[in-house]
């Protein structure tokens, strides 16, 4: 599942990327927020965790996601 999903994304970004890139970064910004945000507070909401905690795992997917791309 996972090779099938980063191949069509590779697909797609090159594609995107043809045309502007500017706007493949930040639909894609766009879409991740959109899919990590509920999720992010059902676990927060879940699991009762702190302010700080969930503050910090966003600060470090951030920065990963730096890192990566």
């Amino acid at each position: 599942m996972s090779a099938v999903l980063h191949s069509t994304w590779n697909l797609l970004a090159k594609r995107a990327t043809r045309s502007d890139p500017t706007a493949c970064v930040w639909l894609t910004s766009a879409l991740s927020a959109l899919l990590y945000v509920p999720i992010v507070g059902g676990l927060a909401a879940a699991t009762r965790l702190r302010r700080r905690l969930i503050a910090a795992a966003l600060m470090l997917g951030g920065i990963i996601a730096l890192a990566h791309g």
